[in-house]
């Protein structure tokens, strides 16, 4: 089986400087067209940059078309690449390889019958290597993709191919994506999973939902209770044990990831415990399961957990959406960051006035992390895929397309968007710094002198429009840091 040629579009995007509050204005690098696209999946690159994957109503040869992307550190764009076929075509999450990348979703056809679990290597330049469907006569779909310990992959989804209402679906393969063998589990309900842990022996740890459904903010009150549901199986795939996490409300699981002792983080959403509707939840769990310590966040809205990741240090990222904190009363980016207890460093919202949901974390080597989500709010039309960087402390970092701005300091110039007077955070030893602004021609249309402690500057006598900043320090000509300045 091999793809149909495939469309690749270039992007020139830029991203703006924020401090920690929300402003409209575009917060990351969105890609799309004028139909509706979406961002679910990101894993970081060999060179630091990101791989981005998810699915497109605007290109490719499909109603919906599976879409990738490839973004340098500095946020310029390498490559887009969209696959499929003529009906719809998803992309779930993408891992990084050796040499290329690894996807997995769904396709509607060529398979065994309607939609099937999909997996597709790439090399570097997204240009295919193999391509596999897999599944039933029924629905099937692939959620996940991982590396195993002893060589090939993992591939967790979902299937009604073997119970009417829908199981948790495994599926491990060798290097070239040939099946070895395969696994459901579940209950008379609808039984969802999202993520997976392989264990020393080979076993593995799947963190799942027992009467659930497959949606991102939804929840349905004539449906049974879902449940969060811990599976241990053994190498082959044969069930082991379960546990079962009951409650009064729907509990959403979503992620897990081994904690760096003992145990796992399991993470998801919650209606049982926390302050009202959903919110973001946080559990640590022993080796058989049970519960050490629980941790919500939220707001009296809802606030929905989708994705977790730990840094180098032991901190947790904890991504999803808001509606609690989100601008002008709609959903926006949520990321929280806590120590390995569960307790909040801090937390960010990103986005606009519409609807901006945010997918996956993945945390960076500089400390910091990056998230994927769709926006409504900023893009060319519809929904597009956003990527937003984020500092440790929490900073939505200074990136501009083909600069590179990479620094062991903190610089935010704050506000941003700017009128009257703008201050300079650094994290930097105080000296004197100057401040050039250059058109986006290249043109040099104005200098400041920057001193402590607030390195404040004045961009009255600037027409409102877009420019680009460069801070020396003072008497050199070598550039600390540079990025986009927005005057209102």
């Amino acid at each position: 089986m091999s793809l149909p040629a495939r469309c690749k579009i270039k992007f020139i995007l830029l991203l703006a400087a924020f401090p920690l509050w929300i402003f409209a204005q575009d917060p990351g690098l969105t890609f799309g067209g004028p139909d509706n696209d979406a961002g679910y999946s990101i894993c970081l690159t060999e060179d630091d940059g990101y791989l981005l994957a998810g699915s497109s109503r605007s290109y490719g040869p499909g109603s919906w078309s599976m879409y990738a992307a490839k973004i340098t550190r500095q946020g310029s764009t390498e490559w887009t690449e969209t696959y499929g076929w003529e009906h719809q075509d998803h992309f779930y999450a993408v891992i990084p390889l050796p040499d290329g990348y690894l996807f997995t979703g769904y396709a509607w056809d060529y398979g065994n019958g309607r939609e099937d679990v999909y997996l597709l290597k790439t090399d570097l330049s997204g240009n295919r290597i193999f391509d596999k469907l897999y599944g039933t006569p029924l629905l099937d779909m692939g959620f996940r993709v991982y590396p195993a310990d002893e060589g090939g992959f993992f591939l967790l989804g979902y299937s009604r191919g073997y119970e009417p209402h829908g199981d948790i679906f495994l599926i491990r393969t060798d290097n070239q994506g040939n099946e070895l063998w395969r696994n459901h589990y579940g209950t008379t309900f609808d039984d969802y999973a999202y993520s997976l842990a392989e264990l020393a022996d080979g076993s593995v740890m799947i963190f799942g939902s027992l009467a659930s459904f497959n949606h991102d903010v939804h929840y349905n009150f004539k449906r049974e209770s879902a449940d969060w549901m811990l599976i241990r199986t053994d190498s082959e795939g044969t069930e082991t044990w379960r546990k079962v996490f009951p409650g009064p409300g729907h509990d959403f699981a979503r992620d897990i990831v081994r904690a760096p002792q003992e145990g796992y983080y399991l993470f998801g959403s919650t209606m049982s415990t926390g302050a009202g509707s959903f919110d973001m939840v946080l559990m640590r769990v022993d080796e058989a399961g049970n519960e050490i310590w629980k941790k919500t966040f939220g707001g009296s809205e809802y606030d929905y957990g989708l994705s977790m990741d730990i840094n180098a240090e032991g901190d947790l990222y904890l991504a999803g959406s808001t509606k609690s904190f989100g601008q002008q009363d709609s959903p926006d980016f949520f990321v929280v960051k806590t120590n390995a207890e569960g307790e909040t460093i801090w937390d960010l919202t990103i986005g606009g006035n519409d609807l901006d949901f945010g997918k996956q974390v993945v945390a960076t080597s500089d400390g910091g992390c990056a998230i994927i989500g769709t926006t409504r709010s900023f893009g060319a039309g519809g929904s597009d895929m956003m990527l937003a960087k984020v500092s440790g402390d929490g900073m939505i970092e200074q990136l501009i397309n083909g600069i590179d701005t990479s620094t062991s300091e903190q610089w935010v110039v704050y506000p941003n968007p700017a009128w009257g007077n703008v201050s300079v955070k650094t994290t930097a030893v105080q000296s004197l710094y100057t401040m050039e602004i250059v058109s986006l021609q290249g043109l040099s249309l104005k200098s400041y002198a920057l001193t402590p402690p607030d390195y404040r500057f004045n961009v009255e006598s600037l027409p409102a429009g877009i420019y680009v900043y460069r801070i020396s320090k003072e008497g050199s000509k070598e550039e600390k840091i540079q990025g986009k300045l927005v005057v209102r």
